[in-house]
């Protein structure tokens, strides 16, 4: 993983977080408005002692950090006993994406459109013309897809989502005061 030199592997209760992803914005077909300007973003976790099913600040069990350049960062090794994530991403433009049918309802309540939310036919035509087409794998941009449909604050701007090595969906938002928070789900 790259980070600045001064920077350490970050760390938990549990001991040293595993590597999740490192994301060269440059590699990026499309770029999400919440990490314009990002040249490198790395997240590490703690696999044991991360929440699931609720959304986490950075730095609780979980830990983002984003570059500007590459230009100044070194590799660091791994500590012993972390899983490392050698493996490369070639990213590629999927389809555009919009939510399933039960985010929409979602949505819909949380702004005050119960009966359009509670409108089944809406969401049955709209389901059957595959119109809110998702990707559930690691990505960058579109929309989240964890296992579980949930209320996500509408006031965070999806970033990019994961799939961990050890069998998690990872989707992480950027809030409007500029912090990052992850929601993670079994897969």
């Amino acid at each position: 993983m790259l980070m600045r030199p001064s920077e350490d592997w970050p760390t938990g209760a549990d001991g040293p977080f595993d590597s999740v992803i490192q994301i060269r914005i440059a590699e990026v077909p499309v770029v999400p408005s919440s990490i314009v300007g990002a040249g490198l973003i790395t997240v590490f976790a703690d696999p044991v002692g991360s929440a699931l099913h609720e959304m986490l600040e950075n730095g609780n069990g979980w830990e983002l950090r984003v570059y500007s350049s590459v230009d100044d960062l070194v590799p660091k090794n791994p500590p012993i006993g972390t899983f490392p994530n050698p493996e490369r991403i070639t990213w590629e433009r999927g389809n555009d994406e919009g939510p399933r049918w039960a985010d929409i309802t979602l949505i819909l309540s949380e702004i005050g459109h119960e009966e359009l939310a509670a409108n089944n036919e809406f969401f049955e035509a709209a389901a059957l013309s595959h119109r809110y087409s998702q990707h559930f794998g690691t990505k960058v941009g579109g929309w989240p897809t964890p296992c579980q449909a949930v209320g996500f604050d509408t006031s965070l701007s999806f970033a990019f989502q994961v799939i961990t090595s050890w069998g998690g969906i990872m989707c992480v938002f950027k809030s409007l005061s500029g912090g990052w928070k992850m929601y993670q789900d079994a897969s």
